[in-house]
């Protein structure tokens, strides 16, 4: 299995993990793309078919959640990744939000070799950006790191 391949397996978990607790999810996940070029040896027309990225805002998936009794909802905008390293992740998000709102959330989050995942929170306010560990799912289960003002 290629690092992509299991970077759109994890994508895909994400999906099935945050689905199965009540949120809505759309998973950008790359899309084939059907190309005609000419052969350079020998000088045909091929069709061939790429893939292209799909990020949204710098986000792999949007995850929503709505409460209807108190008409208010949330939004989670997740970067998913395999690599530790989250500085890549961070200034990608920088380039498409200057400030974090009320009742969104933008996340990394990073799955490690153990198979842990690990959940970070990126908060931008005025340029300034604040990384803060949300918690940590081992085996599908949720352990947050502090007390949560807000449910994954």
């Amino acid at each position: 299995m290629t690092k992509r391949e299991k970077g759109l397996a994890f994508q895909r978990w994400i999906k099935k993990w945050m689905e199965g607790r009540g949120w809505n999810v759309r998973n950008f996940s790359s899309i084939p793309k059907m190309i005609k070029y000419k052969n350079p040896k020998t000088g045909q027309l091929e069709i061939r078919f790429i893939s292209l990225k799909q990020d949204c805002f710098g986000a792999d998936l949007v995850a929503r959640q709505f409460d209807y009794v108190f008409n208010t909802g949330r939004l989670y905008w997740i970067q998913a990744t395999l690599d530790s390293s989250v500085t890549k992740r961070i200034e990608e998000f920088k380039k498409h939000f200057k400030n974090t709102l009320d009742g969104e959330s933008l996340q990394i989050w990073i799955k490690n070799k153990k198979g842990e995942v690990n959940i970070k929170e990126v908060i931008i306010f005025n340029k300034k950006t604040s990384v803060r560990d949300i918690g940590k799912i081992v085996r599908g289960k949720l352990f947050y790191s502090e007390r949560p003002n807000h449910v994954v």
